[in-house]
């Protein structure tokens, strides 16, 4: 694979080649592949020998391959992850947090969490787009 091709030249991923193979696993719905490249990511110790800090585009792209698959529980799970880690969601996150919650409105206090998450979404001064407004309607 990419990650391979990369230590045998002896380059270390960074944010941003670790955010273009999330990307990927997004777009091809494979969320276990995504769910493997963010543990690895994440270890202070991993065959790199170096942790890359995922940044918010990281925790987008994680989130819309687990919005693909219908968790929408994980999704929301990593949106908090991304506050606590005091990363700036951005009107993306929101939306996809938003439109998980619209879509599976049988989660626990799905109604609270929505307006909720839309409340803190207003807080931070973002704004939802149409298209975001759509699937919500």
């Amino acid at each position: 694979g990419a990650f391979a091709e990369m230590a045998a030249a002896g380059l270390r991923p960074d944010v941003i080649s670790y955010s273009s193979l999330l990307k990927a696993c997004a777009v091809a719905g494979d969320v276990e592949c995504a769910e493997r490249i963010w543990v690895e990511m994440g270890q202070r110790t991993n065959h790199f020998s170096s942790y890359v800090p995922p940044s918010s585009y990281t925790y987008y792209h994680l989130m819309s391959a687990q919005r693909r698959v219908g968790n929408a529980s994980r999704e929301l799970e990593l949106l908090e992850q991304l506050v606590e880690r005091r990363l700036a969601p951005t009107t993306g996150h929101y939306s996809l947090a938003l439109q998980s919650l619209s879509r599976y409105s049988q989660l626990p206090l799905s109604l609270d969490r929505a307006l909720q998450l839309y409340e803190d979404m207003r807080v931070r001064g973002l704004r939802m787009d149409n298209r975001g407004l759509l699937p919500l309607l």
